[in-house]
């Protein structure tokens, strides 16, 4: 499953994913234009749900075409500085919510282990520096 930040979900990225069968949960900007069941688009912004809650909607088409279709889930958690709006090719559920934030965890624990790394390697250096 290909998981994303804000800026990176594209119309070629959607056709890609869709093409080749990947699972996606991709975060969206909040001035993303959506398709719904208004006659007109609306921003995502527009469709903030309140703090601490969340809304589920299938078949939202993307951008002003509105071509690319997928399922977006939109959250305002708590203790997060902006609501967070998802689309995916899975069911929208709070399971498609839990799956993107596992996105930061990983992130996390890669970082710690690039700055352990650093640190291991200035350590060595400043050890054999020592010994010379």
């Amino acid at each position: 499953m290909l998981k994303a930040h804000r800026g990176k979900a594209n119309h070629d990225l959607i056709s890609w994913l869709q093409a080749s069968n990947w699972h996606y949960c991709l975060r969206l900007p909040c001035d993303v234009l959506l398709h719904g069941p208004h006659r007109y688009p609306v921003e995502v912004s527009y469709l903030w749900p309140p703090l601490g809650e969340a809304l589920f909607y299938r078949n939202v088409g993307l951008w002003l075409d509105g071509v690319h279709r997928c399922n977006l889930v939109l959250a305002n958690v708590k203790g997060v500085k902006e609501p967070w709006a998802v689309i995916t090719d899975q069911p929208p559920t709070l399971l498609c919510l839990w799956q993107y934030g596992l996105r930061f965890r990983v992130e996390e624990l890669f970082i710690e282990s690039q700055i352990r790394s650093q640190r291991s390697s200035k350590t060595l250096a400043f050890a054999q520096l020592l010994h010379a």
